[in-house]
């Protein structure tokens, strides 16, 4: 490298650098697309179930409204349309739960998810 000019030396290391500078950014692009699945799968495995989570809890509280109506229901008739409404609003919720254990990653979840199953089926 002694005998060579010293406008050389700054070319190569230049081109060196640029070289260094290419590898790096191809390296950093592919991380970026990998974190981008992460990212889309974190959001389809826990925002799609918080999101899902919202209407369960609305439509528990329903049920136990409709189970006050059913108390409160002067006739029969009264009586077997709020045990309808109540049957469809736990085939709601069950069905929620179930995507809900699809989706959970943790066992003990799993576990709490088939007791909540369980606790609703007696509404049907």
């Amino acid at each position: 490298m002694k005998n060579v000019r010293i406008g050389v030396k700054l070319i190569a290391s230049y081109v060196l650098i640029t070289v260094i500078a290419v590898a790096v950014g191809i390296y950093q692009n592919y991380e970026l697309h990998e974190m981008d699945k992460l990212d889309t799968q974190l959001y389809n495995i826990v925002a799609k179930a918080l999101g899902e989570a919202v209407p369960v809890v609305a439509q528990i509280g329903d049920m136990q409204a409709n189970m006050y109506k059913i108390l409160l229901a002067p006739t029969a008739v009264e009586r077997a349309r709020f045990a309808q409404v109540i049957d469809s609003e736990a085939r709601f919720v069950a069905a929620a739960l179930e995507t809900q254990k699809q989706w959970t990653l943790k066992d003990d979840v799993v576990s709490i998810l088939d007791n909540s199953i369980k606790a609703v089926s007696v509404y049907n």
